[in-house]
């Protein structure tokens, strides 16, 4: 009787023991994209030379693997100060363009599975490069038979 509980003990410390062992390694292979996605997560606007753009483009990718791609229309916008019209902060109407989720794959290699493209459903797996350098991204994808190279600025907030 007493070797059947000292060998059920020792087969439940093995279990606990291998459970633990097991959520180690886990937690190895889930920091880097914890990690990676630190960086790539937030709110990024798009960097253009014509300055006479009536649009701004952001990228918004969230913390629980969400992107939309938005549109601000600056043709559009008004600029209040105390209610009026004047020169204080602006506020533009936004358009979402694209949204569905993203996935890191490794670093520098994210993909966006499109689920909405103006307003319509979508599906489409878009692998992207990507390369941070402080508070500038370039991501670097190919659509059919183009190839694009976009470079984002990372802002704190949608309209600066």
């Amino acid at each position: 009787m007493l070797i059947k509980l000292k060998n059920k003990y020792m087969l439940n410390f093995k279990f606990y023991f291998l459970c633990k062992i097991l959520l180690a390694v886990s937690f190895l292979f889930l920091m880097p994209n914890l990690c990676m996605s630190q960086n790539l997560k937030g709110i990024w606007r798009l960097v253009q030379n014509d300055a006479t753009s009536q649009v701004t483009r952001y990228k918004v990718l969230d913390k629980e693997g969400k992107f939309y791609n938005v549109d601000a229309y600056v043709k559009n916008a008004m600029y209040l100060e105390a209610g009026n019209r004047g020169t204080g902060s602006v506020f533009c109407p936004y358009k979402i363009t694209r949204s569905g989720e993203y996935n890191i794959i490794a670093e520098g290699l994210y993909c966006e599975v499109l689920h909405n493209e103006y307003g319509r459903t979508a599906s489409a797996l878009v692998p992207i490069s990507y390369r941070i350098d402080g508070k500038r991204m370039t991501l670097l994808f190919q659509l059919g038979n183009s190839v694009y190279r976009e470079v984002y600025q990372k802002v704190s907030k949608l309209g600066k």
